[in-house]
């Protein structure tokens, strides 16, 4: 019996090893590529550790000669970091509404939501361009990460974690005197404080991953994301292989790092949303 069970365990482990090698070598030849001389990289010759290391590439992503690299950057953490701010007070009030409160048409309102999330923008995006040009907002910061302020996963998931907190804990707080602002500000934020930080972190991957409605809406390099500048080392009859993995390695560190200092908060919250709730 333990031989049986031992053999399980080395079979599951073989299983995630492998699937982990999958998921984690685009990454490594991503980072190993970014180091390597041009010549390397168009070998016919698989090579999995550099032979010659250079850090050529990524000084030629922030040549601004080339491209204002650092500009876009900056843009992406403007976007994504003001869209996921706006994300997480939407998500909260519309979740505590959807739960808590009982109005005309509540649940048609809630299927409304939900169906939102099967629906791609590229469905929706010409009103939603006129919108933005109407509002004056093409070419803008402000334009391009309006589609991200009202998240319907967000709604969702916060409604199902306000769901889980007593009624009478908030009965408890209106006896007291509070309003309902300061009962979402100071009771219904923190104990969802698991949920917030996920919604975060998938606000943010989302904003600062877009290509699609970015590109729509930027009319000049000025507004350009990251995303939108790696076309810069794409030329018309050449790629500069090196550098565009360069700055593609660059642009997925943010939402990886950002995931791996939050995660740890993620599962402390939620091993312990049973003993706060």
């Amino acid at each position: 019996m333990a031989g049986k069970r031992a053999i399980q365990r080395t079979v599951k482990l073989l299983f995630l090893v492998c699937f982990a090698v999958i998921v984690i070598f685009p990454f490594y030849w991503a980072l190993s590529s970014s180091f390597k001389p041009e010549s390397d990289i168009l070998s016919d010759q698989f090579v999995l550790f550099p032979r010659r290391l250079t850090a050529a590439n990524y000084l030629n992503v922030f040549n601004k000669e080339q491209a204002p690299f650092g500009l876009f950057f900056l843009n992406s953490f403007i976007i994504s970091i003001g869209a996921t701010l706006i994300t997480l007070l939407t998500s909260v009030a519309s979740g505590y509404v959807f739960s808590k409160f009982s109005f005309p048409l509540k649940n048609l309102l809630f299927a409304a939501v939900l169906a939102t999330m099967m629906m791609p923008i590229q469905v929706y995006v010409i009103p939603l361009f006129m919108t933005v040009k109407n509002l004056g907002m093409i070419n803008t910061l402000p334009g391009m990460g309006l589609p991200w302020i009202i998240m319907s996963t967000g709604i969702f998931f916060l409604r199902q974690n306000i769901d889980q907190i007593p009624n009478e804990l908030l009965d408890a707080a209106r006896i007291d005197g509070c309003s309902e602002y300061r009962i979402l500000a100071q009771l219904i934020t923190p104990l969802a404080k698991s949920a917030i930080v996920a919604i975060s972190i998938i606000s943010f991957n989302v904003v600062w991953n877009a290509f699609f409605w970015p590109l729509v809406v930027a009319q000049d390099s000025s507004v350009y994301t990251v995303n939108l500048g790696l076309t810069y080392f794409q030329r018309q009859y050449t790629i500069q292989y090196g550098v565009n993995m360069a700055a593609a390695f660059l642009s997925a560190m943010p939402p990886l790092v950002i995931f791996l200092v939050l995660r740890r908060q993620i599962l402390e919250n939620i091993a312990l949303s049973g003993l706060k709730l």
